[in-house]
């Protein structure tokens, strides 16, 4: 056994849940959810939906939600509400919204899981989950594994 993660017990995956629900009162919006790159959804965004994405243990996750073609009116909305994203059953919605970073049309960057202007919301996570998820609540670190060499010669 090399790892840890070599133990039969251990998930090799990690199950993510994206919900969305969307505001149409001036149309459904346009949406594309990606999560590593793997597309989701590319298209109308019609009621409330939910999808399931399983990541490998150790990749790093990345999630994009970008709203695109909004009708701009001031009496009827069109939007897009992140309603909840679970990581093997941790919520990051809204308690580490400010994470994310919002490019929108109209360069407002406040943290928020309402996308209601066209743009790109991300939600990216650069280690392994795990890993990040002790470190932002304040557990402490995780052992990293590393790999040492040593010259048996060299004195």
């Amino acid at each position: 056994m090399n790892q840890f993660s070599d133990l039969l017990g251990i998930k090799l995956s990690i199950k993510l849940a994206i919900t969305l629900e969307p505001v149409v009162a001036n149309g459904a919006p346009h949406v594309r959810l990606t999560c590593n790159d793997k597309g989701m959804l590319d298209g109308p965004l019609f009621e409330k939906q939910t999808w399931i994405h399983w990541v490998d243990l150790l990749d790093l996750i990345d999630i994009g939600i970008q709203l695109s073609n909004k009708q701009c009116s001031a009496e009827r909305e069109t939007a897009v509400m992140i309603k909840s994203i679970m990581i093997d059953r941790f919520e990051v919605i809204p308690q580490w919204t400010h994470l994310a970073t919002y490019h929108n049309e109209r360069h407002n960057t406040d943290a928020t899981s309402y996308l209601g202007f066209n743009g790109l919301w991300r939600f990216v996570i650069d280690e392994p989950f795990y890993r990040w998820r002790h470190r932002i609540t304040g557990q402490g670190w995780l052992l990293q594994p590393i790999t040492a060499s040593h010259d048996l010669n060299s004195n």
